[in-house]
């Protein structure tokens, strides 16, 4: 989980996003599946566009990633983790 934690935080950055942001990221990645399930791809980037986060903006690297995050996110502390990382 840690190494998926790493990757996503390089890949983040990588698109330019601000380091703030990273935690409402996941969030809303996070809420969307919860509400909706595993959704495919095309499905949460265009949840995401809508969210104003950019247009198809993952890929699907990314995604299996999101996926594995959001099957362990009982276990994950966003901001924690976040703060650590500055």
């Amino acid at each position: 989980m840690k190494k998926s934690f790493i990757s996503l935080w390089g890949w983040f950055e990588k698109q330019g996003l601000y380091e703030e942001e990273f935690q409402y990221f996941m969030k809303d990645i996070f809420n969307y599946m919860d509400q909706k399930g595993n959704v495919p791809l095309d499905l949460l980037n265009q949840e995401l566009e809508t969210l104003g986060w950019g247009i198809q903006l993952m890929d699907e690297t990314v995604y299996k990633q999101m996926l594995i995050l959001h099957q362990n996110k009982n276990h994950i502390d966003l901001k924690g983790y976040v703060n650590s990382q500055r």
